[in-house]
C-alpha cells in the first residue's frame, strides 16, 4: 500500500473546486444575478461542491490500490469542504469590500421590499399604524451581517461531511 498524503489532496482538490465555485460566483456577480436565492443557483453550488469531494475520494482510491477507509472518506470530504469555504469567504469579503461596498445595503432594501410585499401587517409600528421606515426596519436587522460568516462555515461543513458520508457509504473499501 502506498503512503499517499491526504493533506496533498485535500489542498489540491480543495483549490480546483474552490476555483469552480468563485468562477460561478464571478458569473453570477457579472450577469447581476448574485442578489438571486434561486434553487438552480444553490443546485448547482452543490453539484460543484459534490462533485469536487467526489473527485478528491474517487482519486485518493485509485492511488491507494482501491483501498480506503471510512474515516478517510469523511476526513478528505470535509477537509475539501474546509478549504472551498475558506476561498468561498475571501471571495465573499472581496465582493463586498472592493467589487460592491453597497452590498448590505442593497441586500437589506431588498429585504425591506420582500417584507413589506409578504408580511404587511408583521411591518407595520403599531404606534404609527404605519409601515416601518427603511431606517427602523435596517437598524432590526443589521446585525445578521455579523452572523454570515460562521453561518457560511458552519452549513459548508455539515454539507461536506453529509457529501463525504453518501459517498462513503458506496465506495468505502477496507483491506
Amino acid at each position: 500500500m502506498k503512503n499517499i498524503s491526504a493533506r496533498n489532496q485535500i489542498i489540491n482538490f480543495g483549490l480546483i473546486t474552490s476555483f469552480f465555485g468563485v468562477s460561478f460566483s464571478l458569473m453570477q456577480f457579472f450577469l447581476g444575478t448574485h442578489y438571486e436565492n434561486d434553487p438552480i443557483s444553490l443546485l448547482i453550488s452543490f453539484i460543484i461542491l459534490f462533485s469536487g469531494i467526489a473527485a478528491c475520494i474517487l482519486n485518493f482510491k485509485k492511488k491507494n490500490n482501491g483501498i480506503i477507509k471510512l474515516n478517510t472518506i469523511l476526513k478528505l470530504g470535509t477537509g475539501l469542504s474546509s478549504v472551498y469555504v475558506v476561498v468561498s469567504i475571501i471571495y465573499f469579503l472581496l465582493l463586498i469590500n472592493i467589487f460592491e461596498p453597497t452590498y448590505w445595503d442593497t441586500v437589506w432594501q431588498m429585504s425591506y421590499e420582500i417584507a413589506i410585499a409578504e408580511n404587511p401587517e408583521q411591518m407595520t409600528n403599531p404606534q404609527t399604524n404605519s409601515f416601518w421606515t427603511f431606517e427602523e426596519f435596517r437598524s432590526y436587522i443589521e446585525w445578521t451581517e455579523n452572523i454570515v460568516y460562521p453561518f457560511i462555515i458552519g452549513v459548508n461543513l455539515f454539507i461536506g461531511f453529509m457529501f463525504s458520508l453518501v459517498i462513503g457509504v458506496f465506495v468505502q473499501k477496507s483491506e
